[in-house]
Order: structure tokens, then C-alpha cells, then sequence
């Protein structure tokens, strides 16, 4: 999406960049940022101001900083355009809290940190408050301009970034339950697979009987398709679609790998007969364990709850 941009942008850029040029002053302004997770990165904007590091980080109106040139830029918002290159680097989105400062996130509180769990992005409702961002600071007065802005604009930031977090965080859970739950699958079959096939009966050992060897190839199809669903929830989190439409699918994930493992659990402890109920063996452990995890983090009801409530609202469809 952003290549495209890029390209029918790239006239415009050029434009700007050459009357940069001609005016003699600076072409590219790099700034330093705070990015997801707190990892710094190198924040690009056609430049604005004269050159020179003097004076404070935040601008007001009248500021004499700012060039002719630079003014119109502001005003039209066009000095933002080399962020898109930031976009397809992967340091910013185009919609998430703004990029801040080192020098003010250094001074965030707990509650303010919460920005940093998303990617900051060109455009967020703090963009539309800080619209125009001068007038605004000029509600601070006589007051130290740089905490003003410290307190209104990373609160406003914290408080969208919220909802954010809230399903990042649900995100990161649905799918290290789901993995956990893969995990334990694994582990009871393989248990029990090294059991029956050293026990024997009728003789001949389990592992011979064509009724047991068709339950475990079920359940090895079933952690395969646990595993698949999981990796699609990571994926699906790792390029920030972890909003609304894309909750069925972490619930499946979540939903499917947990009963999976109580499956697993189950058949292992069956194939272990009496001996799988006795602590001498792992399987009665592997089913206490499996079942809570359809328990914590939202039930097993409670996932097909959200996955339904996909279909219905038609964020999961399939024409």
C-alpha cells in the first residue's frame, strides 16, 4: 500500500524538495524518536526552520525559526510527507499515536507508557486535536511551554493508545495459551506413543492395533491444524491486525489448541489405561494442566462466543 503511495507522491516530493533547495536552506529534518516497544528511530520531515539547534524543541506562533518556505509547509501539513518513508521501513504506521520526543518520553508516567506498546503512526486523533498544534500551545500561556505539551499531548496520545494496547495485550495471551496448548498436545502423545508401543497385549504391542494408530494420526492432523492456526494468530499480530474484524481469528487459535490439548490428554491417559492414573506417570499431570488452559485467559465458551459474533457481524465471511 505504501509503494503505491510513495510513487504518486514522489512528483510532489520532488517539487518541495526543489524549492528547498533553491530557497538555501535545509532539504530533510532528522529527528530522533521514541518508537514501539521504546526503540529509538530516525523520524524524517521536509525542514522547516532556519538551521541551527537554538532555542526550544517546541515552536509557537510567531516563532522566528521558521522560514517562509517552512510556514507553508506547516500550514498544508505537506512537511510531514517523508514519514512515508519511515512507514516502509517499518518504524511508524499510518495511523497511530504521534511520534515523541526522547527528551519528554524520558519524563512519561506508567500510565503514559502505554503509547509505546503500538507503533506511533502519520495520523491518530492526536493529529486532529494538534491539528493546528501552535494555536493549541498557545493555551499554555506564561506557563513552560514544554510541559504543557508534555502533559496534554502524551495523555491524549496514552488515552487512544489504550484501546490499543488492551487488544495487543489480548493478543500476546490468545496466542502463548494457544502455543501452550500445542506444547502439551505434543508432549502427552509423544508420552503416550512410546508407551503403547512397548506394551503388549494380545500378543502384539498397542501401537500394532490399527484402532489406536487411527487415533493417533487424528490427533497429530489435529495438532498440525493447532499449530497452523496459531502461527496465523502471530502473524496476524506481528502486522498490527489485532483490532475488531481480527478477533475470530485469535480466538479460534486460542479456542481450537486448548481443546486439542485436553484432547491429547485425554486419549494419552485411555491409551496408558489404569497406569495413566497413577502419578507414576506423566498423563495424569498433562490433563490437569491441559484443562485449565481452556479455562484461563477467556473460556473455551467464550472464544466461540467471539468467533460467532465474527460471523454474524460479517468480519469473518468468506464470499
Amino acid at each position: 500500500m505504501c509503494v503505491p503511495a510513495v510513487v504518486l507522491l514522489l512528483p510532489l516530493l520532488l517539487l518541495i524538495t526543489l524549492v528547498l533547495e533553491l530557497s538555501g536552506g535545509e532539504v530533510i529534518y532528522r529527528a530522533p524518536r521514541i518508537g514501539r516497544d521504546g526503540r529509538p528511530f530516525t523520524m524524517l520531515k521536509f525542514a522547516t526552520m532556519a538551521p541551527g539547534d537554538g532555542g526550544p524543541r517546541i515552536t509557537r506562533q510567531g516563532d522566528m525559526r521558521i522560514t517562509p518556505v517552512g510556514r507553508w509547509l506547516r500550514a498544508s501539513k505537506l512537511n510531514e510527507l517523508p514519514q512515508i518513508f519511515n512507514v516502509l521501513k517499518g518504524d511508524m504506521s499510518l495511523v497511530g499515536p504521534r511520534p515523541e520526543d526522547p527528551r519528554y518520553t524520558a519524563h512519561y508516567s506508567t500510565a503514559h507508557r502505554r503509547v509505546l506498546a503500538v507503533r506511533p503512526g502519520l495520523t491518530s486523533r492526536a493529529f486532529l486535536r494538534f491539528g493546528d498544534e501552535q494555536a493549541f500551545i498557545e493555551r499554555a500561556g506564561p506557563l513552560d511551554v514544554e510541559e504543557f505539551y508534555l502533559q496534554s499531548g502524551a495523555l491524549l496520545d496514552s488515552r487512544q493508545a489504550q484501546s490499543s494496547y488492551n487488544a495487543l495485550n489480548y493478543t500476546h495471551v490468545a496466542r502463548t495459551v494457544a502455543a501452550r496448548g500445542i506444547g502439551l498436545a505434543e508432549g502427552a502423545l509423544m508420552y503416550a506413543v512410546e508407551y503403547v508401543k512397548q506394551r503388549a497385549a494380545f500378543g502384539k504391542t498397542i501401537a500394532d492395533m490399527q484402532g489406536v494408530q487411527w487415533k493417533i494420526a487424528e490427533l497429530a492432523t489435529e495438532i498440525e491444524a493447532a499449530r497452523l492456526l496459531t502461527y496465523r494468530s502471530a502473524w496476524m499480530a506481528d502486522r498490527g491486525q489485532f483490532t475488531k474484524e481480527y478477533v475470530p481469528f485469535l480466538s479460534m487459535a486460542k479456542y481450537y489448541a486448548t481443546e486439542v490439548a485436553v484432547k491429547a490428554s485425554d486419549l494419552s491417559l485411555q491409551m496408558l489405561g489404569a497406569a495413566g492414573y497413577m502419578k507414576d506417570h506423566l498423563t495424569e499431570l498433562y490433563y490437569r494442566d491441559a484443562k485449565q488452559l481452556t479455562i484461563v485467559e477467556g473460556t473455551t465458551q467464550v472464544q466461540l462466543g467471539l468467533i460467532a459474533r465474527g460471523v454474524l457481524d460479517r468480519d469473518l465471511w468468506w464470499d
